[in-house]
This record gives structure tokens, sequence and C-alpha cells, in this order.
């Protein structure tokens, strides 16, 4: 009987552990997020992910940015308040349709369409991961402003748009350091879900 009863426990604490990886996959989003962009050099060392309306920039003077990743929908890196507006009527927020998209060039813009949506980021050890790379490249904007845009690098070597100079900076994701969000990781707890 107390062979029994050990086995049933052992049984029941599994199907706990599995409850979790289950719940852990199907989490519609992460938490939501700011970014610091670090790098090791004399221009800057640490600096604040600003959203202009447009793209993601660094040194400039605009709102912060804010992000979240939404698993259901390919992991896509969405911005909830972007374009976020009350319902007058009913005094409840409209969820924001504003998500990022990499565009031809590598550099990290934003979209309203759906279908425009670049998927695969990813949280990894507190970096954000886009094709599970932490890799990500400043480059000086072609505007006056003196800002700096961002650009996706991965594994490849691109330069600056008119070969300025350009610098390597990985994204610090500001949330719980524990956070790990990104298909790898869920996909180990459920191997039968490919992506």
């Amino acid at each position: 009987m107390r062979l029994l009863n050990i086995i049933t426990a052992l049984f029941l604490f599994a199907l706990h552990i599995e409850a979790l990886a289950v719940k852990r996959f199907f989490q519609a989003t992460s938490p939501t997020f700011s970014l610091i962009a670090y790098h090791n050099g004399s221009v800057f060392q640490y600096n604040l992910v600003k959203y202009d309306g447009t793209d993601l920039v660094l040194h400039q003077d605009d709102k912060a940015f804010f992000g979240r990743i939404r698993a259901h929908n390919g992991y896509i890196l969405n911005l909830p308040a972007a374009n976020a507006s009350t319902n007058s009527t009913k005094g409840s927020f409209l969820p924001s349709t504003v998500t990022v998209r990499v565009d031809n060039s590598s550099k990290l813009t934003t979209t309203s369409k759906a279908n425009l949506s670049s998927e695969h980021f990813g949280i990894t050890h507190s970096l954000l991961t886009y094709h599970n790379s932490t890799k990500f490249l400043a480059c000086p904007s072609i505007s006056y402003n003196g800002g700096y845009n961002i650009y996706f690098k991965g594994q490849r070597n691109i330069t600056c748009p008119t070969n300025s100079t350009g610098y390597d900076v990985a994204l610090l994701v500001q949330i719980d350091a524990t956070t790990e969000y990104n298909p790898q990781t869920n996909v180990d707890n459920l191997p039968y879900k490919k992506y």
C-alpha cells in the first residue's frame, strides 16, 4: 500500500510539472518590457531604446519603447501602447496593432499590417533575440537629428547604409532576469510541436 501511495504521489507530481510546461507553452504574450541597447565603446555604452512613431531608435528624444512578444502570433514583437486609444463610451483601451518589422535593409521599423509583421522574436538570457540571434547593429541615422537606427545583424557581416560607422549592440530586456520567452525554450517542453 505504501508503494502505491509513493507511485501515486510521483505520478501526480509529474502531471503537475507537465501542466506547468503546457501552460508556459500556450502563454499568449510575454510581459511588457523596455529595451536598453548596450555597447562597449566610447560613443555610448548604454542607451534606452526609443520609438519615434516609425522606427526603433537610439540617442533621440522620443517616447521610450515598450514591447511584448506574442507567441500565438508567431512570436511577433508588439508595441502595446503605440496607437492605443480609448473608446470614450466604454472607457476601455483598444489594443495596439503596431508590431516590429525587420525590413529588406534589416532595419527595425514598425507596421500596422499583420501580414508584414516579422516573426521569430524571443528573449534569451535577458536579451532580445531575432531568429535566435542577439546581434544587432546601431547605425547613424541619415536624418538631421543625430540619432541611431537599429538593424538586425545576426551572423551576417552587414554594414551601415552609406558605409557609416556602426556599433554592435545587444538589446537588454527590462523584465524579470529569469524570463526565457522564445520558441526554442517552449518547444523543448513539448517536443512534438515543431516550428
